[in-house]
């Protein structure tokens, strides 16, 4: 899904994804528009490759978003189901949301992001990450990033 939705945007896609994992039934007449602008707060802070803050706001209109009966997603929450493994999934994001709202961070959360997907893999942007690099190759691990190509990104701003 966060290749459909973010590497590769691609809504037809995503749609189908979420109609094979159970969450949309094939016979929504929801539309792709809809289901990019109610999806899309699971990703938003990796979208783009940009240094983003995410505050109090953020977190409480995420919140909003998946847990108010009214409002523009009203009817498609009715349609939505939300399998055991994404009800985990669901409850992580939305604690690091949090998280990350009380401490208002602040990072090219993308970039944190490639580091870690293995279907990017790729190199370090923080200190963090170029120590934990430096760490594996000392003790001749393997290093993700080292034999894969990078998404076609360039390199943004180390994390602040």
């Amino acid at each position: 899904m966060i290749e459909a939705m973010v590497i590769n945007p691609n809504i037809e896609r995503f749609r189908q994804l979420i109609i094979d994992a159970g969450l949309l039934p094939a016979s929504s007449t929801a539309s792709n528009e809809l289901l990019h602008d109610y999806f899309s707060f699971f990703y938003r802070y990796v979208m783009d490759d940009a240094v983003i803050t995410i505050d109090d706001e953020y977190a409480s209109g995420g919140i909003k978003q998946i847990f108010e009966q009214k409002g523009p997603f009203s009817e498609l929450k009715k349609e939505l189901n939300v399998p055991p493994s994404f009800v985990l999934l669901q409850r992580i994001t939305l604690g690091l949301m949090g998280l990350f709202a009380d401490l208002n961070a602040t990072a090219n959360f993308r970039q944190i992001a490639e580091e870690l997907w293995p279907f990017v893999s790729s190199p370090p942007s923080t200190p963090i990450g170029r120590d934990i690099a430096d760490y594996r190759q000392q003790r001749g691990r393997r290093v993700p990033w080292a034999s894969r190509r990078r998404s076609g990104l360039e390199p943004g701003p180390v994390c602040r």
